[in-house]
């Protein structure tokens, strides 16, 4: 009796056994991984994955830095070596005493390099900003390093021993008048200078606002455009390094907003140049150019009525021209009518002279008036402003004319 006991309860355990082992298949089934419950599979999936997130994330971000640090590197050697820069002419002026900081500055401000910081870098390893000469210098913007370096260490102006000339040119005064100053220094010849101001270009911004203008009936192309102020000059210093000391004062004065008034009075920057000149040339004082501005304005708005611009000073300016051309034999006659305001309708094809800052604001911020006629005392520069004909004449018995 014991043994079949024995036998039953041994067929029990083992009963138990492969219902345990069947369980455990089936956990393992449902799980779908050998030995690991459902729940510590899904965490094992989800740090896998997050895992992988942060390998893509660091291999981007090395990435990014990789192309960012070669652009980098290709951009500075660009600018070292120029490979692909583009030609631009353009005119530096080294003062005397400038450090490697400065003329990097310099030459970064005016465009010859795009990275001031690693030319200065370049010339203190090289030991060579110590040899760097000042003056005037002629550059490119595709020069590389090396050639902008041997460049600066040499005398641009082969006459600095001769010293230095300062000049002071006057508001209202011509190109020829310039010129003409500019040879009895010593400075450069008048027909060099001449040339220089009227054939050459000097990239500079303002000179992209007068690519459309037509020049066909102008006398001097660049007449108006040299800034009257005080300049130092080399004894026989190129004549394109002075004639590009005054158009880059002038480009200096030309901000945006100024051109922005230009479009709201509906003038060119040419136009507005050639109105300064009639300012400059008729105002006895600077508080009677922004209404003699007025009056010219006023007439070319109502053009209908006031085709001519009647001015003086610009008759004066058109005969000397017709003596100028006949010497050269040149025909005269249409240049003469389009420059006299008494003559040729509108503004004329060009400057009378170069006028300063007051004269080319006046016309820009013109007084507010009604006027269409003025005249002046030639003896006291008292100014009559009239907006008839018949207050015109009387004015211009005032004023001692008639």
């Amino acid at each position: 009796m014991k043994k079949n006991q024995d036998f039953s309860d041994t067929r029990k355990i083992e009963a138990i056994k492969q219902a345990q082992k069947k369980y455990q298949q089936e956990v393992k089934e449902a799980s779908g991984e050998k030995g690991l419950p459902p729940e510590d599979k899904k965490r094992k999936k989800k740090g896998g994955k997050s895992h992988w997130v942060r390998s893509i994330v660091l291999v981007v971000i090395m990435l990014v830095i990789s192309g960012l640090l070669a652009s980098f590197i290709l951009f500075g050697l660009n600018d070292i070596y120029a490979v692909a820069k583009p030609s631009r002419v353009i005119s530096v002026e080294v003062p005397k005493g400038a450090h490697s900081a400065e003329i990097s500055d310099l030459l970064g401000k005016n465009g010859v390099v795009d990275l001031p910081w690693l030319f200065r870098l370049v010339t203190k390893l090289r030991d060579d900003s110590t040899e760097f000469q000042y003056g005037t210098y002629t550059l490119n913007s595709n020069m590389d390093y090396d050639t902008i370096i041997e460049t600066l260490k040499k005398n641009p102006n082969p006459g600095e021993g001769e010293g230095i000339v300062r000049l002071t040119f006057p508001e209202g005064q011509t190109l020829d008048a310039y010129a003409a100053l500019l040879e009895k220094e010593g400075v450069c010849s008048a027909q060099e200078f001449l040339d220089a101001i009227n054939l050459k270009v000097y990239s500079l911004p303002m000179e992209e606002h007068l690519l459309d203008v037509d020049t066909s009936l102008k006398y001097y192309r660049m007449e108006g455009y040299a800034f009257p102020d005080t300049y130092d000059f080399y004894k026989n210093e190129n004549p394109e390094s002075v004639a590009r000391k005054f158009l880059a004062n002038l480009d200096s004065k030309l901000t945006d907003p100024m051109y922005g008034q230009m479009d709201q009075q509906g003038l060119t920057l040419d136009e507005t140049i050639a109105l300064a000149s009639i300012v400059q040339a008729e105002a006895g004082s600077q508080e009677d150019m922004p209404i003699i501005a007025s009056v010219l304005l006023n007439r070319i708005k109502s053009q209908g009525a006031y085709p001519k611009l009647q001015s003086d000073p610009t008759t004066k300016y058109a005969n000397e021209l017709q003596i100028k051309l006949s010497e050269q034999n040149k025909p005269y006659e249409e240049v003469v009518k389009a420059y006299d305001t008494y003559q040729g309708d509108g503004i004329p094809p060009g400057a009378i002279c170069n006028p300063g800052l007051d004269a080319i604001n006046a016309v820009l911020n013109p007084a507010s008036t009604n006027y269409y006629y003025f005249c002046a005392n030639t003896v006291t520069k008292e100014c009559f402003y009239a907006t008839t004909l018949e207050e015109h004449n009387k004015n211009l018995e005032k004023a001692g004319l008639k």
